[in-house]
């Protein structure tokens, strides 16, 4: 289950979103409407910091980052396009380093 979910429409949206220290997470967001001209995504927070910045027909992105001790990761959607509507989740992932570190 995504861990924060957000939805927007053409411009620039900031959205912050409460991270859990040790963790690695997964950012996925489309358009769900409009004529899109692209989707970046940014996260940033601490010393983490994430873009997806596809060509100017895409109309998804995706970005994955790890969070050592930051707590909260500010993420940034920029909506390209004529009347865009987006939607995107944020999903926890397991981190490599902390399974193998458990027996």
């Amino acid at each position: 289950a995504p861990v924060f979910v957000a939805q927007g429409v053409t411009g620039t949206t900031r959205h912050p979103v409460p991270l859990d220290g040790q963790s690695c997470y997964l950012v996925v967001g489309a358009v769900s409407h409009g004529a899109p001209r692209g989707l970046g995504l940014h996260v940033e927070g601490g010393p983490l910091e994430a873009t997806d910045e596809r060509g100017a027909s895409d109309d998804a992105g995706v970005v994955a980052f790890c969070a050592r001790r930051e707590r909260v990761a500010r993420l940034t959607v920029v909506a390209r396009g004529a009347q865009v509507r987006w939607g995107l989740a944020v999903f926890r992932v397991p981190s490599v380093a902390n399974s193998a570190a458990t027996p």
